[in-house]
């Protein structure tokens, strides 16, 4: 039955049932034959976007977005009201009004 099953020849059967105490089912495990396969054979490569950009623009736009991070990371454009290491502005301290227009 395992030389049937497996394509085993008569011996490498034999030999199998032996090693694994008459136990059809291991010897059978034991003699199929793995296939070794490249994982990467069946997987299509990452498609290219095209976006109509050449290289100096998208330079300039990763640029802006590291511009826009730095600016929406800063405690002062923290738009929530939860910037507290800023001190308020003391009420003591009074506003200078504006220069008065120039008389003709």
């Amino acid at each position: 039955m395992v030389v049937d099953y497996s394509g085993a020849t008569h011996d490498d059967a034999k030999a199998m049932l032996i090693k694994e105490n008459g136990d059809v089912i291991s010897a059978l495990v034991e003699l199929a034959a793995t296939p070794v396969i490249s994982g990467t054979k069946y997987i299509p490569p990452t498609p290219k976007i095209d976006d109509g950009h050449d290289d100096e623009t998208r330079e300039r736009i990763r640029q802006g977005r590291l511009m826009a991070e730095m600016l929406n990371a800063s405690p002062r454009n923290d738009l929530r009201g939860k910037a507290t290491h800023y001190p308020p502005r003391l009420a003591s301290v009074p506003e200078v009004p504006p220069p008065a227009a120039a008389l003709p």
